[in-house]
């Protein structure tokens, strides 16, 4: 929604200032700062943004929205609150608007003439469609007609009268304090990528109030003051229960434990804590206090009681720092599993062999099966049935 501007001043904007959110097939609002577009096909006849129906050019002008019934939102320097029309330059270089043209009739395409207008690339305008056909060299511009909120024809010409955009034969009926537009382009940004360090800190009671922020920024969140080290994404979830419907956490708990195996080249398998549903993995974690490589695997349990490597997931370093999570990256094979398979891992990486990295102990009844001297592995490999151990390991 353009913003309201001062008594002899052309309403414009930079393509920065904007700030939207671009939604296909949808109104937006005018009076609210809610902006929403509605589809170029729907409304320009399939015209590429930029080319008017009928035209062979692409024009670097465009009408990007109107408003048509203008109740509660932008206000000209009378203090009325006309309707309006805003253009866009889609180029990044200045246009001079001198001599283009709006019309609300196709049979009249020099119906309001611009005077002099400089219009910087990749910029807006705004020109009141108020009936006061005001055409002063910057000041505020009004057309000389007014829009039809019952529906109706609007076009922007170029100074050779050629059709430079238009929304054509008619856009459809218009509601109240609600633009009308074309579909907009956005550059997606990501804030946080995958997989990027973060960490992360759930508090005892409601009782620490603000003070897990500290008095100001930046936060001391750091695995020193208490906070845990963690990937993104994040998300939350009950330990060693299956959380709604679809959703399975398999493992033991990631808690301290007070032994590190010391052989190398080894795999494992959490042979008791196999996947009860059918699904794709998404997130697997562990706790360390050492700094070396480890490689989550996913294998499915064979009739004869031996284990085949369905999936190779990407190869991480711990931290050292505890707790850590990982999104269940694949190198190889698929992270679909069913009921049965069961989650492993390697000490190391591919032809690289590492001592233990989750810690273990003989709290619970969990047991595990122990494959030595594999320092190379693939998907589809069978490793037979191992050696079993009770023990827990802080592997979920």
């Amino acid at each position: 929604m353009p913003g309201v501007t001062d008594p002899g001043q052309i309403p414009m904007r930079s393509q920065q200032a904007r700030n939207r959110v671009h939604r296909r097939g949808q109104w937006r609002s005018g009076a609210l700062h809610l902006w929403h577009v509605l589809l170029a096909a729907v409304v320009c006849g399939g015209a590429d943004p930029g080319r008017a129906a009928g035209s062979d050019a692409p024009s670097p002008i465009r009408i990007s929205e109107f408003l048509a019934s203008n109740g509660a939102g932008l206000q000209d320097e009378d203090g009325d609150r006309p309707d309006w029309i805003e253009l866009e330059n889609l180029t990044l270089a200045t246009v001079n608007l001198d001599g283009w043209t709006l019309t609300d009739d196709p049979r009249r395409p020099t119906r309001w003439r611009f005077p002099s207008t400089v219009l910087a690339g990749g910029h807006f305008l705004v020109v009141f469609a108020s009936g006061k056909d005001r055409a002063q060299p910057g000041r505020e511009l009004h057309t000389n007609f007014k829009l039809r909120a019952e529906g109706g024809y609007l076009a922007l010409h170029r100074p050779d009268h050629s059709l430079a955009d238009a929304f054509a034969p008619s856009y459809p009926a218009q509601r109240r304090d609600l633009a009308y537009g074309r579909e907009g382009s956005a550059t997606p940004l990501s804030l946080v990528a995958p997989g990027a360090a973060v960490t992360f800190r759930v508090p005892a009671s409601d009782l620490e109030g603000g003070s897990w922020t500290g008095s100001q920024e930046p936060f001391a969140d750091t695995t020193a003051n208490g906070w845990t080290a963690g990937f993104f994404a994040m998300g939350y979830d009950a330990a060693d229960t299956v959380v709604g419907a679809d959703l399975e956490v398999i493992g033991q708990s990631l808690q301290p434990r007070s032994i590190y195996d010391t052989a190398v080249g080894s795999l494992f398998v959490l042979a008791s804590d196999g996947f009860t549903q059918t699904g794709e993995v998404t997130e697997w974690a562990f706790y360390s206090t050492t700094q070396h490589t480890i490689t989550p695997l996913l294998l499915r349990l064979e009739p004869d009681g031996g284990y085949v490597i369905t999936a190779i997931g990407t190869a991480r370093q711990s931290t050292g720092a505890g707790e850590q999570r990982y999104p269940f990256a694949l190198q190889s094979g698929t992270a679909h599993v069913r009921p049965g398979d069961c989650l492993g891992w390697k000490d190391g990486a591919q032809g690289v062999d590492h001592t233990g990295v989750p810690a273990w102990d003989t709290s619970s009844t969990a047991s595990i099966r122990w494959f030595q001297h594999h320092r190379q592995f693939s998907v589809g490999q069978r490793l037979g049935p191992g050696q079993s151990f009770d023990r827990a390991y802080s592997l979920r």
